[in-house]
């Protein structure tokens, strides 16, 4: 389903997004919520999985990169 590109905005907080997807995704993972998941190495926590793998990928080089899901423990 194609989404159309405008401005989104989250009833919430008031951030916006020109992708309602991107606002999809913050509702969803990061607006009001506590950091969902951590680095396997260290006790980084971010609210979006890709923020771990950048962490993981600069900060633990040569290390298995994946993420812990904290509402699946």
């Amino acid at each position: 389903m194609y989404r159309e590109r405008g401005k989104f905005c989250c009833d919430t907080c008031g951030k916006t997004y020109k992708w309602y997807s991107g606002l999809y995704r913050h509702r969803t993972y990061e607006c009001g919520k506590a950091p969902r998941f951590q680095c396997p190495h260290c006790d980084y926590v971010a609210k979006q999985r890709p923020h771990v793998y950048t962490h993981i990928k600069s900060a633990h080089k040569n290390s298995v990169v994946y993420a812990l899901d904290l509402e699946r423990s």
